[in-house]
């Protein structure tokens, strides 16, 4: 039972749920019922009453062992297994990562299978066709492509995008390619653009019939298809050119030389295209090689810059280095002047000083003979205290 259990847990590929939906055998019920479970069920807020149709068309199991009774019953259809076992799981697993996911799945993608969708919707499918795989892409264009209820006037935008796309896909059939551009045709599309679709299609019924004709039992009615579809494709101008390749009875008679012309022709697109390769590799190379010698040139002359920069910035460091020097040389020179001035100072109040006192005595010293004098002290010794006289008299400090 573990092990069954284990098998039902399974993880939710994109790619191959869609191939599958595609593929299945009853695909408009699958997509009706699987939106019910979307809507009514694991979006929030869902009605869980619309739900019981779903549970109905897929018979809903109540647990395992039951739901492996109904894949037996499915038999060998893996297409509707793997759609039913999608759905299954996210049943039991509403509240899940997987659910989740698959609800912006179902969003996103079911504008493909139901009536009415809006071109935007198509339109926004085939712009993210690149979400899924290359297979994938192709079954989708393909499944657009066959719904008949998309009509030109109302999706001609959508039917523009979906032909161009799938005439471009390599895996298209030389049938859908016709198809394509007689759709692009009918929708009055650029008369250049198709043009250049036509002779493409043209080169590609060539090869085509080439391929057929190599077969052991080539078909001649598909070939009598390649040769109806590509007539109704040769622009008037290239009639001439184009028409002789898909004259049917030349091709199917025993013409070697309409054969070996035909074989020629292949062969010459192969070595044109070779021929165009080569060219474009040379171009490559040339522009490698010219881009290449810039690069050199932008890292020489920046390495150039670089020792520039790192010389002028070592000119610029001994500049700072001298500059700097000296600075702490004048710096010093300030110093020791503050301290000489400091010094000086000193002195200089010391002898302001020393003179204030001498000046004090000097002026006692004139008083005093100034009273010897008017005292008649001089009468005695004249001679010298008039000496005494004169030098205090023209001494000063």
């Amino acid at each position: 039972m573990a092990e069954e259990k284990k098998a039902y847990k399974i993880i939710f590929d994109i790619n191959k749920f869609t191939q599958a939906l595609i593929a299945t055998g009853e695909r408009e019920k699958h997509c009706y019922n699987l939106s019910l479970l979307v809507y009514g069920y694991l979006m929030p807020n869902a009605n869980r009453e619309d739900v019981k149709s779903f549970q109905t068309y897929y018979a809903m199991a109540h647990d395992d062992q039951e739901y492996a009774e109904i894949m037996n019953y499915l038999g060998q259809d893996e297409n509707a297994k793997y759609v039913h076992e999608v759905a299954y799981h996210m049943y039991k697993n509403p509240q899940s990562t997987e659910a989740r996911t698959f609800t912006e799945y179902w969003n996103f993608i079911n504008c493909v299978f139901r009536d009415k969708p809006t071109s935007e919707e198509l339109n926004l499918v085939l712009k993210k066709l690149s979400t899924f795989d290359e297979k994938t892409q192709y079954e989708i264009l393909m499944a657009l492509f066959e719904r008949s209820n998309l009509d030109y006037l109302k999706y001609k935008d959508v039917q523009t995008n979906l032909s161009v796309l799938l005439f471009n896909r390599p895996e298209a059939p030389f049938e859908i390619k016709a198809y394509c551009i007689n759709r692009l045709h009918n929708m009055n599309v650029n008369s250049d653009k198709l043009e250049d679709m036509r002779i493409e299609l043209l080169e590609a019924a060539k090869k085509e019939i080439d391929k057929e004709l190599h077969k052991d039992f080539p078909s001649v009615p598909y070939i009598a298809k390649v040769c109806k579809l590509a007539d109704g494709q040769i622009p008037v101008k290239l009639w001439e050119e184009y028409k002789p390749y898909f004259n049917i009875e030349k091709i199917t008679s025993a013409d070697a030389n309409y054969i070996r012309k035909l074989q020629k022709t292949t062969e010459e697109r192969l070595t044109e295209v070779d021929k165009r390769i080569a060219e474009q590799k040379q171009q490559y190379e040339t522009v490698i090689e010219e881009k290449d010698k810039e690069l050199k040139e932008t890292q020489n002359s920046l390495q150039k810059n670089l020792n520039r920069a790192e010389k002028a910035e070592h000119s610029a460091q001994q500049d700072k280095d001298w500059y700097e020097k000296e600075l702490a040389k004048e710096r010093d020179n300030v110093e020791k002047l503050k301290k000489k001035n400091s010094e000086l100072t000193g002195e200089m109040n010391k002898l302001e000083k020393a003179n204030t006192e001498m000046n004090g005595k000097l002026k006692k010293l004139r008083i005093i003979l100034a009273k010897m004098k008017v005292g008649g002290l001089f009468n005695k010794n004249t001679d010298e205290i008039k000496q005494m006289q004169d030098i205090v008299d023209t001494y000063t400090l």
